[in-house]
């Protein structure tokens, strides 16, 4: 069985969604980086170019968009 962080790598420069708890809207956009310590960010490339720091505390669901195989 994978670990959490095997998958979460796979993720990285792949198109995913990201529901957080205080956004109705999920934010979507390629992920570009991953902490595992704190303070446990995640940093997201929208299509229109904006950067998105979320806490990874605060996420809910993360989908990955494109075809990942772990």
């Amino acid at each position: 069985m994978p670990s959490l962080e095997d998958v979460v790598t796979a993720f990285l420069g792949r198109r995913v969604r990201i529901w957080t708890r205080f956004l109705e809207e999920p934010t979507e956009g390629k992920m570009i980086f991953f902490s595992f310590k704190q303070p446990y960010l995640i940093l997201i490339k929208t299509d229109n170019g904006k950067y998105v720091i979320c806490n990874w505390k605060e996420v809910v669901r993360v989908d990955c968009l494109d075809e990942t195989t772990i």
